[in-house]
């Protein structure tokens, strides 16, 4: 990869993002739960996913594609 892709995050919103990845709520455990492994007509999803300054819940990068699971929490 070239360009802005090959940026490094901060090494706080990495730690931040896999922190945010144990526990789930039950709502984000659900849907990773049909996500995972490409089990979405292949697709393959990222969870707690460092965008910019954000932390997404689920990223497909293939399709630039961002979701996000209401809650408490959101």
């Amino acid at each position: 990869m070239t360009g802005s892709r090959t940026r490094r995050l901060p090494p706080a919103i990495r730690q931040r993002s896999r922190s945010l990845r144990h526990p789930q709520t039950p709502a984000e455990s659900k849907l990773w739960s049909r996500l995972r492994g490409c089990q979405l007509v292949g697709l393959k999803f990222r969870r707690q996913h460092p965008i910019g300054a954000f932390i997404v819940d689920f990223y497909c990068a293939s399709h630039r594609l961002v979701v996000e699971i209401d809650g408490e929490s959101h």
